[in-house]
């Protein structure tokens, strides 16, 4: 980075452009704000999950808020399942995925030669007798995390929001996708999906990638830490399955981005009023059981993070149809 600047300014460090201390000050100063705010986080949790395991992990639930893991384990699964059985849907992406996959296999097995009797060392300090146990899901999800960061750089690019747009398009929901990409006729099944018209979303988060690495550690606590970590980093990438869905939603109509009447809201007026924070608010507890269960499943499942990745799209789309199709998108 040093030798870079001082090629750049023709001369030693010192002489850097003015602007480029303050940026890098800043940066490094909002990478420690998250860091700050996740370690806190994370620290509260690691003290509930020593002291009372109990209702981190609920099975049985009384309360609007919360929902079971039962139930969002079911629509995970439901992914899975609709991803592998709908050629459609997976043949257009199956090199990419064979790819990634061959590459999160290898990662992970280098990861478990060079690192898995380390990792059990540093772990026998907190997990004692069980340190040979515990590092297997840290190993793991070091892997599933490299892989997936990998992978979305070299190979899958907008495949999962591509993905996500078919399954509402097969769920009858063509209208709401056209709001964000051209939909073309193919003569034998109706719509099939074009080129994107919204802003590509965002494939990496700062603040997710901090929130991973600060709670990984948590895995190493035996019996609830696992469970600790996945409903931690679950009640916080929860909403962000649905992150497509939200994007369409606050789009206007094709028809008045024409400037076209709409017969229901009237000349200009968004087609909808949805309000994704208080949205992701009242259904908290639903996002976060599907997120804690997509990411264990990314984890546990050596070597199928890719596939479960996109299982994982494919059940958020169907929850959104399900949504959609029942109305459930009103805030009270």
């Amino acid at each position: 980075m040093d030798s870079k600047i001082s090629q750049s300014t023709g001369n030693s460090y010192s002489g850097q452009p003015a602007g480029a201390a303050p940026a890098l000050k800043k940066h490094s100063a909002t990478a420690a704000a998250i860091a700050k705010e996740q370690i806190t986080t994370a620290t509260k949790i690691t003290r509930a999950a020593v002291f009372s395991g109990t209702y981190i992990w609920p099975l049985q639930v009384s309360s609007s808020e919360t929902e079971s893991p039962l139930i969002s384990l079911k629509r995970v699964i439901k992914g899975q399942y609709h991803f592998l059985t709908h050629p459609a849907l997976f043949k257009p992406v199956l090199p990419n995925i064979i790819k990634a996959t061959l590459f999160t296999i290898g990662v992970t097995v280098l990861l478990f030669i060079l690192t898995y009797f380390p990792t059990v060392a540093v772990l026998a300090f907190v997990s004692g007798p069980f340190a040979f146990i515990a590092a297997i899901p840290v190993i793991l999800g070091e892997g599933a995390a490299i892989g997936i960061v990998v992978a979305k750089i070299f190979w899958l690019g907008q495949a999962t929001e591509r993905l996500f747009d078919e399954v509402l398009v097969q769920q009858g929901l063509t209208k709401l996708v056209s709001r964000g990409r051209e939909m073309q006729s193919d003569g034998r099944h109706g719509k099939r999906i074009g080129k994107l018209l919204t802003k590509p979303l965002e494939r990496f988060s700062k603040e997710n990638i901090i929130r991973w690495l600060i709670s990984l550690p948590l895995t190493a606590i035996p019996v609830v830490g696992p469970a600790a970590f996945f409903l931690y980093n679950g009640a916080k990438s929860g909403p962000s399955y649905h992150a497509r869905y939200f994007q369409l939603k606050s789009q206007r109509d094709r028809a008045e981005t024409y400037g076209l009447q709409d017969q229901t809201h009237g000349s200009g007026a968004p087609v909808t009023t949805f309000n994704k924070a208080e949205f992701v608010h009242q259904h908290r507890g639903e996002y976060s059981a599907f997120g804690a269960m997509a990411m264990a499943l990314n984890v546990l499942v050596p070597g199928g993070a890719i596939v479960c990745l996109f299982g994982n799209q494919v059940g958020a789309a169907l929850w959104a149809a399900e949504i959609e199709k029942s109305g459930g998108d009103k805030v009270e």
